[in-house]
């Protein structure tokens, strides 16, 4: 049994061993009868790279046939360029002579990768090939572990849950190799309350030690909830979330926080679910939405008294879409077999008049003075047809879109789906027609205006779990970014330079969402004009 497991694993290793096609050697294999030739080759690219993916030498074939397109990676040097200086075919051995460039004041430590062509008519069978990278001048550094091995380490050691890629960076001290790793918004696992923190972290190249970690505590814990509602530098308004053993849907408490106090009040318990809350324009009264066995009802609360009472019209049960007008009245939508009536309700009559129909599911809704802004739901497309509209029979066709308001200025905005780059940009409409913002990276996710001139966009970053928090000048077309955070739902409080969001961290057994307050002032700063 000893010597079949023994043949079983020299075996396995042959094969490894022959199906290897990266080499890393001073002198390139010698090969008895088979004389080495050189071969064309171009080079087409070379990047220093500093991603630390892999640190020891390889060659990718990206191109089969008789022009092979190579990506060569000597490993990890210290380096100011590389070049090759021959690449030679001796049998099925590919030879490719690298000499790395010295010149001190440009020198770094980096992974280069070099893009070659090669053109050979002999070359027809790529995959039985070996590929051998030859130093001509230098040795590779050799690390135990890569970025990837180091990150998982300093994730298990220092139990953090980070929710996006931190920024790293490989350097020297001295003879010493350190890797410097710094974490923005990641949740402390070992605070019971998963306090977000930026983190910065030394460790040992070599040994994969942690030599230093700095935590920086960003966030002040507020509550467990999801945020409905905000009322600049004074409240916000959440939900708790309950779930019943039985299985039938749980339930929902409606919250008030006092910004200025830090205190929080239960104002309402539902039976059910609660799907949105409003503040009125004077923060005397509350409107929410609660829906439950398959009908939904629109409730008023007032704040001083803590009492709530149902508005829902009779005969009309499913208000799906709210809207405060002034501080008396609300407006609200009841959607059911794809007709929408529009109710106004008058807080101090205490009754609600139907203003008009649609024969049309309405998505959402926005009110600058007599006019009306809908969003016609459409669940084959992700952009709806947006209308403005004074009494729902003379149409005006805006565009397609989806998140439409008005804008302080009576303008609209609204974002609008890239399909084929899966992509959301901004537009603004004021009549004479569009101006769109369009950013070349990243796809607008959110937005809301901030004073008279200016918006605050949440763009999504497709490389990593961030969101980026944007200023955009509506009149100059320009924009400013100048945080990441972890959630594309974002209260801002400008004066005070804090975030208000609610997030689950991935940690947390029971999924319970956190509101938290952070200080945008100590996430990592973005240098980036538009």
């Amino acid at each position: 049994m000893k010597k079949i497991l023994f043949l079983s694993i020299l075996i396995l290793l042959c094969v490894i061993a022959l199906a290897c096609s990266i080499v890393d050697k001073d002198e390139p294999p010698i090969m008895e009868g088979v004389e080495e030739e050189s071969i064309d080759y171009e080079i087409e690219k070379i990047v220093l790279s500093k991603g630390f993916q892999s640190l020891s030498p390889n060659t990718e074939v990206l191109k089969k046939g008789t022009r092979l397109k190579l990506l060569v990676s000597p490993g990890l040097l210290e380096s100011s360029g590389v070049t090759i200086d021959n690449i030679t075919k001796a049998g099925n051995e590919i030879n490719i002579y690298v000499r790395n460039l010295t010149d001190e004041e440009k020198q770094q430590l980096s992974t280069p990768q070099i893009l070659v062509k090669i053109d050979d008519p002999l070359i027809k069978k790529s995959d039985e090939l070996h590929f051998n990278i030859v130093g001509q001048n230098y040795k590779p550094i050799p690390l135990k572990l890569d970025k990837n091995q180091i990150l998982n380490k300093v994730y298990s050691d220092l139990k953090i849950e980070p929710t996006s890629i931190p920024a790293i960076e490989l350097t020297k001290v001295g003879d010493n190799l350190i890797w410097n790793i710094s974490f923005s918004n990641v949740f402390n696992t070992e605070d019971s309350q998963f306090s977000l923190v930026n983190l910065d972290v030394v460790v040992d190249a070599d040994t994969g030690d942690i030599v230093e970690s700095i935590k920086d505590n960003i966030s002040t814990y507020i509550d467990k909830g999801i945020l409905l509602d905000y009322i600049p530098h004074k409240a916000l308004l959440y939900k708790r979330e309950y779930e019943e053993d039985e299985g039938d849907g749980g339930y929902d408490s409606l919250w008030i926080y006092d910004i200025e106090t830090e205190s929080k009040k239960n104002l309402y318990t539902s039976r059910h679910r609660i799907s949105s809350a409003q503040f009125n324009p004077d923060n005397e009264h509350i409107s929410f939405i609660e829906t439950g066995e398959g009908v939904s009802d629109i409730y008023i609360a007032s704040i001083s008294d803590e009492k709530a009472h149902r508005i829902t019209p009779a005969n009309n049960l499913s208000p799906k879409t709210m809207k405060w007008v002034d501080d008396n009245r609300l407006y609200f939508m009841n959607v059911e077999d794809s007709k929408t009536i529009l109710f106004e309700y008058n807080v101090d009559k205490d009754k609600s008049i139907n203003k008009f129909y649609v024969n049309m599911d309405i998505e959402s809704f926005d009110i600058k003075d007599d006019d009306i802004l809908l969003v016609a739901y459409d669940e084959t497309r992700r952009n709806r047809n947006i209308y403005v509209t004074k009494d729902g029979k003379d149409m005006i066709s805006i565009g397609i879109g989806f998140q439409a308001t008005f804008l302080s200025d009576g303008s609209i905005a609204y974002l609008r789906n890239i399909e084929k780059e899966d992509k959301n940009v901004l537009y603004v409409y004021n009549g004479d027609g569009d101006t769109e913002y369009k950013d070349s990276e990243y796809s607008i996710i959110n937005y809301f205006q901030l004073g008279n001139d200016d918006m605050i966009l949440t763009k999504k970053d497709s490389c990593n779990n961030e969101y980026i928090i944007t200023r955009y000048d509506i009149s100059e077309k320009t924009t400013k970014s100048f945080a990441y955070i972890n959630t594309n739902k974002v209260f801002y409080d400008e004066e005070k330079i804090l975030a208000y969001i609610d997030i689950a961290p991935p940690i947390d057994k029971d999924k319970h969402n956190i509101i938290y307050s952070v200080d945008l002032s100590r996430l990592n700063a973005i240098d980036e004009v538009d």
